[in-house]
């Protein structure tokens, strides 16, 4: 039997490079609407500023591990990041 926290990851996930997209920078420098979740702004500020790929293991230090596989695959699904 694996570990809860296996649980919560998807395949292959710790292993994943996320980039932000044009449209999410420009998100990440406004209001945006789509955004309501507080998780959403921060991961997309943090990899707005970071100017580079972020691994998926790095992005686990600022946010609980549900948390960031919710917040990664709606801004995934909302365009504003992707994976590399």
């Amino acid at each position: 039997m694996g570990r809860p926290q296996e649980a919560l990851r998807a395949p292959g996930a710790g292993f994943s490079f996320y980039r932000i997209t044009p449209s999410g920078k420009a998100a990440a420098e406004s209001d945006n609407e789509q955004l309501r979740c507080r998780y959403l702004v921060d991961l997309l500020r943090l990899m707005a500023s970071s100017g580079r790929s972020v691994r998926e293991h790095e992005l686990r230090q600022f946010m609980p591990p549900a948390s960031l596989g919710a917040s990664i695959g709606k801004l995934v699904e909302l365009g504003l990041i992707e994976r590399q």
